[in-house]
């Protein structure tokens, strides 16, 4: 993929995203998080073969996370987990399963995780979506989920302490944007999945990133994929609201300069130009796909 290989030209060159990041243990927005063993890659084995079942879902929060996971088991009837012990029966911690285990299954699973990824070598979907969407968007979760404040109570010093916060936040168990992008693109066997295209065509876009980690997996006869709208209207705090470049209306001013200053070099590599609101990166990705 041509992304892929500027990210690897651009490190060969000795290419950094300009800071150090100090990864320590701190509280996750998204529930307690699910304590990975360590362990050798491929070393558990399944009634199938020689393959592991586990497909990492991986993103940076709210990248699309959810409304992937909803389109994958409505197109491919697959099961899907969080390492997050969010209190759904889906969380592995309240299947008191470890991901070994899950992965040592006769039946292929994605599993939710937001980390920064391990040493393992599992096949991963990585959602990206343009920074400036994704913090915002987690900056109103933070406030109005995790903080469980009425949004109208939220003043805009508020608003821009808790964003300018995430913007530079280096140690939390996710770091920067910038860092875990970087982190999750750097690794084999991994397919990129955009928000902007997911949105757009939700079904498209996953079975074209299954067929590129070669999974054997085909729709199901009585797929369905259900619409962003329908999930809003589930569980309005978890879909918000779903936009490409919702930034604009959103995303202080006065942090912009911030913002390009700590993560310019990744947006410019993944195609995100300051005045983007569709990609310019549409094209490239999709000839790399094709």
């Amino acid at each position: 993929m041509l992304i892929l290989a500027a990210l690897a030209r651009w490190r060969s060159r000795g290419g950094n995203l300009g800071f150090r990041v100090r990864y320590v243990t701190a509280p996750s927005a998204f529930g307690a998080p699910f304590k990975q063993p360590e362990y050798p890659p491929n070393n558990r084995r399944n009634s199938i073969g020689d393959e592991n079942m586990l497909v990492w879902l991986a993103s940076y929060p709210r990248s699309g996370n959810g409304f992937a996971r909803e389109v994958l088991e409505g197109v491919y009837g697959v099961r899907s987990y969080t390492i997050y012990d969010d209190g759904t029966p889906s969380s592995l911690a309240a299947r008191r399963q470890t991901v070994a285990e899950v992965a040592a299954e006769d039946e292929h699973c994605f599993v939710k995780t937001h980390d920064r990824p391990g040493d393992d070598d599992y096949p991963t979907l990585y959602l990206v979506r343009d920074g400036r969407d994704s913090l915002v968007s987690y900056a109103w979760f933070h406030l109005t989920v995790d903080r469980q404040l009425d949004r109208a109570a939220i003043s805009s010093k508020l608003f821009r302490g808790t964003l300018r916060n995430l913007i530079t936040e280096k140690r939390s168990p996710f770091a920067t944007w910038s860092t875990h992008v970087d982190a999750w693109l750097g690794r084999p066997r991994t397919a990129m999945v955009r928000f902007e295209q997911l949105i757009e065509a939700p079904q498209a876009t996953l079975t074209e990133a299954v067929a590129q980690l070669k999974l054997p997996l085909e729709p199901i006869a009585e797929a369905r994929v259900p619409t962003f709208a329908e999930l809003h209207r589930q569980e309005p705090h978890k879909y918000r609201r779903g936009h490409v470049g919702s930034w604009r209306d959103e995303f202080p001013v006065e942090l912009l300069d911030l913002f390009w200053q700590e993560h310019g070099n990744m947006m410019q590599l993944l195609g995100y130009g300051e005045d983007s609101t569709n990609l310019a990166i549409d094209a490239p990705w999709r000839a790399a796909a094709g």
